[in-house]
């Protein structure tokens, strides 16, 4: 399980004037996963600000399940609850969270996940979000997600399709990594001990 202590964000988020639909990531994104997914995303859409959670087959998203979450929209963003999370990321954070809000979610952790999922909600697009933490063992883990609005009206959204992609790298190349994604559309945060 990981151990947090504080989370800031470092990368600048987009405008929220700028809110435009089908905007996509930009190449920030280094799991190639990710890039699929959202491509999967773009095609259910059909000319809407974005697709329902109908409009998946979910045959269609084996490619992802153990990384996917599928979080139900509370009052607008006032509170989020994990419908589905996946068993591969309940298993590399140590966490069960299916069925439970995010205030279950470690402290450090929870501020920029819920700022991520607010901000989605308040855009109507997708967003690629990035959080490097400092797992247990002292390796540092950069979880990239990309987080994919749902809507059954076409403009409220409802429901958040996440997809989780995690790779380690080393305390050198943490600079490196938020420099690449500097005039991305991205938000990145540090939880570190």
């Amino acid at each position: 399980m990981m151990e947090q202590m504080q989370a800031d964000t470092i990368a600048r988020q987009p405008a929220i004037g700028t809110a435009q639909p089908a905007r996509f990531f930009d190449d920030g994104i280094s799991w190639p996963e990710l890039h699929r997914l959202a491509a999967l995303w773009q095609a259910k859409r059909r000319g809407r600000f974005m697709p329902a959670r109908s409009d998946f087959d979910p045959l269609e998203l084996k490619p992802w399940l153990g990384w996917l979450s599928l979080i139900r929209v509370v009052d607008g963003g006032a509170d989020f609850v994990f419908a589905v999370y996946g068993t591969s990321i309940a298993w590399n954070s140590g966490q069960e969270l299916q069925g439970k809000t995010t205030d279950a979610l470690p402290a450090a952790l929870r501020l920029p996940i819920e700022e991520s999922y607010r901000l989605v909600c308040h855009l109507r697009r997708p967003l690629f979000s990035a959080i490097i933490v400092r797992a247990d063992g002292g390796r540092r883990v950069v979880m990239e997600r990309a987080i994919l609005p749902l809507s059954c009206d076409g403009q409220t959204v409802d429901r958040l399709l996440v997809g989780l992609g995690r790779h380690e790298i080393d305390d050198d190349d943490v600079a490196g990594y938020r420099r690449s994604l500097q005039g991305c559309d991205v938000t990145v945060a540090l939880v570190d001990p």
